[in-house]
């Protein structure tokens, strides 16, 4: 089954504002929501707040009123934004 860095999904779900260290890998399918207690946190609002306004992928389902997210598809290459250079990504994740 092919899967993403749960933080890339965690970040194109407007989630943070930043990248953060990978944890976990998600699958198209998967759901991911924010705890109760860090609702609360400004830098989480915030991020959610500026994410409506750039905009979501359509690979990506967001409640913001709950603080969750479903990945519904892994994004093709055509998704990604194209300054991203994918040689680097591998290069980080398979040390």
């Amino acid at each position: 089954m092919i899967s993403l860095p749960f933080t890339f999904v965690w970040f194109e779900l407007g989630f943070s504002c930043t990248e953060v260290v990978p944890s976990a890998q998600v699958s198209a399918g998967d759901a991911i929501s924010i705890k109760e207690k860090s609702k609360k946190q400004l830098r989480i609002k915030s991020a959610i707040e500026i994410s409506q306004q750039i905009g979501l992928p359509d690979w990506v389902e967001v409640d913001t009123k709950k603080m969750s997210g479903i990945l519904k598809s892994l994004p093709g290459r055509e998704d990604i934004l194209p300054d991203i250079n994918e040689n680097l990504v591998v290069e980080l994740y398979s040390k």
